[in-house]
């Protein structure tokens, strides 16, 4: 049998942002203690587990030990399942509440995030979202930290660590000016852009895959500018500017000073890229968790889920 623990969930809850922020004064500051009670609930802490958690520096840094980083996972699915014991002593009827932290890819975020959360507001009022947009590497970390519950990222070098749930396909396709001569076809094949100028996402993971698309191919595409953002591609499409390979629906109306655009797809047999929800393997979904599972999965069944190709106009 289990001993009866000695310590306190508020020396867990300190223990927690004293390794967030790796320094005692900060973590004080956000905690809206004193520094010296952050830091003796530490030791006190350190003391009931019989394990030194951080190697205090001077100026208050702290960085946690090896043991320090494993007993940080435990002590932040403690808390969690605390704060579950706590809200469904609150509404012991079938009530989805409390607080969920969702990571999002911020490249993609804009193109369904609002809609879900209306829905999640309009049907589990209780339930509050906090949504964070970073890179997909950054995500997975936040994840296997314990930052983030669940998280929109594509399955793209996927931590073993994780599982997840399938919501959307994206075929790649081709973004052009109305004016491109590539704009009379119906289709086009990547050798077809050979000697085109690419306006390429350079972000990591959208990069590899326009340059595995192009491998699988063996066509050699030419980049000529290299950049960080949907808006920035369709200005310089609508400019006529050169061409993109995206996988999301972007508007096709003309940017300001340039012209309508056209979205065609690309002829060849190559891999979509595909967008999933994930969480960390072996955890133990939350009721919230669970409830924004399943709107997402009703959100993207009934999502429109090919391009608009052949039309001008917005989706």
């Amino acid at each position: 049998m289990a001993s009866r623990p000695n310590f306190t969930l508020k020396q867990l809850r300190y223990l927690v942002e004293v390794a967030e922020c790796s320094n005692i004064t900060e973590a004080a500051r956000k905690l809206y203690v004193t520094q010296s009670a952050v830091s003796v609930a530490i030791s006190d802490l350190e003391e009931c587990v019989s394990t030194k958690l951080f190697i205090r520096h001077r100026a208050k840094g702290a960085q946690l030990t090896a043991d320090g980083a494993k007993f940080l996972i435990e002590a932040r699915d403690l808390l969690q399942r605390a704060g579950e014991l706590q809200d469904f002593g609150a509404e012991l009827q079938h009530s989805v509440s409390g607080a969920l932290n969702v990571g999002c890819y911020f490249m993609i975020s804009s193109f369904f995030a609002a809609s879900i959360l209306s829905r999640i507001r309009e049907i589990y009022p209780n339930l509050r979202v906090r949504l964070i947009e970073d890179r997909l590497d950054v995500l997975q970390q936040a994840i296997l930290a314990g930052r983030c519950d669940l998280a929109f990222i594509y399955d793209v070098d996927l931590h073993p660590g994780l599982r997840h749930i399938p919501l959307m396909s994206y075929p790649p396709y081709v973004l052009l000016s109305e004016t491109s001569p590539l704009a009379k076809k119906r289709s086009i094949r990547l050798r077809d852009l050979a000697k085109e100028p690419l306006i390429m996402i350079d972000l990591p993971h959208s990069r590899t895959y326009v340059q595995n698309l192009a491998a699988l191919r063996r066509v050699e595409l030419t980049v000529a500018y290299r950049v960080s953002s949907f808006d920035t591609i369709r200005s310089l499409v609508s400019h006529g500017h050169g061409f993109s390979i995206l996988n999301q629906h972007v508007s096709l109306a003309a940017a300001q000073g340039g012209k309508a655009m056209v979205a065609r797809p690309l002829a060849d047999d190559l891999p979509p890229v595909k967008l999933v929800l994930a969480y960390t393997e072996g955890a133990r979904l939350s009721k919230r968790a669970s409830a924004f599972i399943e709107v997402c999965r009703a959100h993207f069944a009934s999502a429109y889920r090919q391009p608009h190709f052949g039309h001008r106009s917005d989706m």
